[in-house]
């Protein structure tokens, strides 16, 4: 599998960029032929990760990040930055999308319901704290906050995210990122979903520890009062089977 990509002017690499870039991206094989960039697996495999990294040889500023996203729009939908990273989202397999519609909609009746706030789908680009931006598979966020900049991007704090683990070899990278990203970022409640080995990761603040807990025993949070998600039940309708 190759991935092609395009870099926009404002992003040029020069040989000894270029030598750098290749360096901080050990694992992946990189040509570069004028501003456009083919990569393949050397080490890293693509059907093993739920996103990839590209390490560049200089902080992107968030106008080359707009710049990138544009020229890659249409083969890459999910494209994320991180001072001098950016992030491509790969494309998942059938259940895991049901899936992850099905815990949206479950959490869009809650909150229809119960008026605490917005929620997003993996279209939802938060501006962090920092300037980065990220994109959640899943995220509610309190109507407390302002929701916009002038530009339009998210800038209110997450209360509740929600990653679902695509591929079960990058459970160890979607909680990393939760780690890293969005609760140094005042996140409140961060869950990493993996459908894979049927059970679900609790973060929340002032924890350093998250709670692994079983798809039996379904979601509750005081702080979410009356919100319940069983992930058993919808993991068993998002892969078509029968019901008990």
């Amino acid at each position: 599998m190759t991935l092609e990509l395009k870099l926009p002017e404002s992003m040029p690499l020069s040989k000894a960029q270029f030598q750098s870039f290749q360096m901080l991206n050990i694992g992946l094989e990189i040509c570069l032929k004028e501003n456009k960039l083919s990569i393949e697996e050397a080490g890293v495999l693509f059907s093993q990760m739920d996103f990839i990294d590209l390490n560049f040889p200089y902080e992107i500023s968030e106008e080359q990040y707009f710049a990138f996203c544009e020229l890659n729009s249409e083969k890459f939908k999910k494209l994320e930055y991180h001072q001098n990273k950016i992030q491509i989202n790969m494309a998942t397999i059938g259940f895991i999308s049901a899936f992850s519609m099905l815990i949206g909609y479950v959490l869009i009746s809650w909150n229809r319901k119960n008026k605490f706030g917005q929620v997003y789908d993996a279209q939802g680009d938060f501006i962090m704290p920092n300037g980065n931006h990220k994109i959640p598979d899943i995220a509610l966020v309190e109507f407390t906050d302002k929701l916009y900049n002038e530009k339009g991007f998210i800038i209110a704090k997450p209360f509740l995210i929600i990653e679902v683990v695509s591929n079960k070899y990058s459970l160890q990278k979607d909680l990393k990122k939760v780690a890293e990203h969005w609760m140094p970022n005042q996140t409140k409640i961060a869950l990493v979903v993996d459908p894979h080995r049927k059970e679900y990761h609790i973060f929340t603040q002032k924890t350093e520890l998250y709670k692994t807990i079983p798809f039996s025993e379904p979601f509750k949070h005081n702080k979410l009062p009356k919100l319940k998600i069983n992930f058993e039940e919808l993991l068993t309708e998002a892969k078509g089977e029968q019901t008990k």
